[in-house]
Order: C-alpha cells, then sequence, then structure tokens
C-alpha cells in the first residue's frame, strides 16, 4: 500500500511546484521561485521511487 501512497505524495509534490511557479509570477516572492524550481524535481523522483518501491508485503520469511 506504501507503494500508492508514495506515488501520489509525489504527485503532489510535483503539483505544488507548479502552484508556486504561479504564485510567483503573481507576487515574485523568492520562496516560491526556489520551491517552485525545487518541487517539481524532487516530486518526479518521489514518483519514481514509489513506482519501483517493493515495500513490506506484509508476511514474514522467518
Amino acid at each position: 500500500m506504501h507503494k500508492v501512497e508514495t506515488i501520489l505524495f509525489g504527485i503532489a509534490i510535483l503539483l505544488f511546484g507548479i502552484a508556486s511557479l504561479l504564485i510567483y509570477k503573481n507576487t515574485e516572492w523568492g520562496f516560491f521561485e526556489v520551491a517552485g524550481v525545487i518541487a517539481p524535481i524532487l516530486g518526479l523522483g518521489i514518483s519514481t521511487l514509489g513506482v519501483f518501491y517493493e515495500g513490506n508485503s506484509g508476511k514474514n520469511d522467518e
């Protein structure tokens, strides 16, 4: 289940980055410029991690 949650979290970070760039366009506040550049890259990385993440299946192999 963590796989789906990780992918969705990455998508949320990606959307936050896009929204930050739109906010920066109107306010020209430096925080949103930095967040708008870093967040989409981070979101893509987290989503990619979620795609390849195996996770714990809930079974104990002991």
